[in-house]
């Protein structure tokens, strides 16, 4: 013979696993996001690298302010 717990008891237990499963699905979003994220960045750290290339290519090692557009020759 089965013995059962009371309810309350099983409504308690039963609220505790939603919530840990809530919770491990918002960290896992949150992860992907992350994840997603670090991509992104990886990508324009290569447009970057190229755009600085293709700078270089043709006027030279420089240093550039991004604000004005004046560079200065760099010496290496």
């Amino acid at each position: 013979m089965s013995s059962k717990i009371k309810a309350e008891e099983l409504q308690s237990v039963k609220q505790a696993v939603y919530n840990l499963n809530q919770a491990k699905m918002i960290l896992g979003d949150a992860s992907h996001k992350a994840y997603k994220a670090q991509l992104n960045v990886v990508s324009m750290e290569k447009i970057l690298e190229q755009e600085q290339k293709n700078l270089e290519e043709t006027y030279g090692p420089i240093t550039l302010d991004l604000e004005t557009g004046e560079y200065e020759k760099s010496e290496d």
